[in-house]
């Protein structure tokens, strides 16, 4: 009687040792623009995720693999935790960055005969141009931090 006593107390001593861990999920990071949402992406281990607020405790936001926050202006962490079967993972912090709106770029005027053309350089603040005929919105004409318009016969902005 004593053994089955043994057996059953080693069992439980057992299970309580060796309890399923299961891995906290992977999502990178995300860098966005001021005032847009960003979508963050949770992967392996699978099961369901879950969206917080906080490292512990909080809010639930979402659940998914996929969460779209709502536009955000300052950086942001979020936290995703994972459920496989009855076991809840660690939460992952995931980081959006809201970068900056950098300046407009600096261009000098130019003064040219009617029926020519100039080429326009774009300098400073740095990163990729992108020249429109519009002053918002439309399709560029040019990526490239210089512009060489066509013949010209009025005064154009």
């Amino acid at each position: 009687m004593r053994t089955g006593i043994f057996l059953f107390l080693s069992v439980l001593f057992c299970d309580a040792a060796y309890a399923q861990q299961c891995d906290a999920p992977t999502a990178s990071d995300v860098t966005i623009c001021p005032g847009s949402s960003a979508t963050l992406t949770a992967s392996a281990p699978g099961g369901s995720y879950q969206w917080y607020n906080t490292a512990s405790g909080g809010t639930l936001l979402a659940t998914g693999s996929n969460f779209t926050t709502s536009p955000l202006t300052q950086n942001t962490i979020y936290y995703v935790q994972t459920i496989i079967g009855t076991c809840t993972s660690a939460r992952s912090a995931v980081t959006v960055t809201v970068n900056a709106i950098p300046p407009p770029p600096t261009v000098a005027d130019a003064t040219i005969c009617s029926g020519s053309a100039v080429t326009l350089s774009a300098t400073a603040p740095g990163g990729t141009y992108q020249w429109f005929s519009t002053p918002t919105g439309g399709i560029p004409i040019i990526t490239s931090p210089d512009y060489t318009t066509p013949a010209l016969n009025t005064t154009t902005t």
